[in-house]
């Protein structure tokens, strides 16, 4: 859980940074002008944008230059990498420090130390499928975001059904677990795979506006 929240504050860090980019590199038109040259349908936001100061309404007014989408793309990258290695090493290496503070049972620690692994390779996945989520939300891809859940969620449910998987599972001594993490890895990994070819496909809003 505490892995899934590091993630998430990166994912939320991307969404908000690469909005406000995307935002700055295509500022929104205004509405078209009615009598008298008044837009009454213009929020405040576009009239203090293209307040202009004394250069007329349809100017410009100077903005803060700020990242590019691109270079939010490419520092969520990185830090994204970091913090996998990060979450991977800790959980490898703190592994039985961990299930002595947290699994006082030895039945209860010998059924978690069964699926760790699965625990520890799920961390790429997962880090991988909350970015990318972000990156998908902050670029105001609603429909790709969806589109990747669901898409993730059927080969995570077949494989979290199949017989054969839970039969190893049950045959181990973490019981069924083997079936859940076998079913959350292959959800995340499908998920955050189908929503990165979603941002960047030929001609979405992340690369096209990066480029200019």
């Amino acid at each position: 859980m505490s892995a899934s929240l590091l993630a998430d504050a990166l994912a939320i860090a991307c969404q908000a940074l690469l909005a406000s980019a995307l935002s700055t590199a295509a500022p929104p038109a205004l509405p078209p002008a009615g009598e008298g040259g008044r837009r009454p349908n213009a929020s405040r936001a576009q009239r203090e944008l293209y307040a202009g100061k004394g250069q007329g309404e349809g100017a410009l007014a100077q903005v803060p230059a700020g990242p590019s989408p691109r270079l939010v793309v490419v520092r969520t990258a990185r830090l994204s990498l970091a913090l996998c290695v990060l979450l991977c090493s800790l959980l490898s290496l703190g592994r039985d420090l961990m299930l002595r503070s947290l699994a006082p049972d030895e039945a209860l620690r010998a059924a978690a130390a069964s699926v760790w692994p699965f625990v520890v390779f799920s961390q790429p996945a997962t880090v991988a499928a909350f970015v990318v989520d972000g990156l998908l939300f902050g670029s105001r891809d609603f429909g790709g975001a969806a589109l990747a859940m669901v898409a993730g969620a059927v080969p995570g449910l077949l494989l979290l059904r199949a017989p054969v998987i839970l039969t190893v599972g049950a045959s181990s001594a973490g019981g069924g677990l083997t079936g859940v993490w076998v079913g959350l890895v292959a959800f995340m990994a499908v998920r955050a795979t189908v929503g990165l070819a979603r941002a960047l496909r030929p001609g979405s809003s992340v690369l096209a506006r990066s480029s200019t």
